[in-house]
């Protein structure tokens, strides 16, 4: 599928797709004949996961070390909460 229904599939913004293959999050195929990108149903679920993760505020430094197995998701959430306290109490 090509972006523009990826697009229309996640919500998210052409600028925002590209931008996570650019941060090395997402790689998409690429059409021998036109050399466009060609997305997956895996693509998608992974701007899926990158959208909700994006929404709770985990960085895109920290969704790339989920992504290459350095990281869990509950060890992202305890980050992302600790983060939360600290803003809280400086506010």
């Amino acid at each position: 599928m090509n972006i523009r229904e990826v697009e229309q599939l996640t919500g998210l913004k052409k600028a925002n797709i590209r931008y996570y293959e650019q941060e090395g999050l997402l790689s998409p195929q690429r059409n021998v004949q036109n050399n466009y990108r060609e997305y997956s149903a895996g693509d998608v679920e992974i701007l899926d996961k990158i959208k909700l993760l994006r929404t709770l505020g985990v960085s895109i430094h920290d969704i790339g070390e989920l992504q290459k197995g350095k990281t869990t998701v509950p060890e992202i959430m305890e980050k992302r909460s600790e983060e939360l306290e600290n803003e809280l109490r400086q506010a």
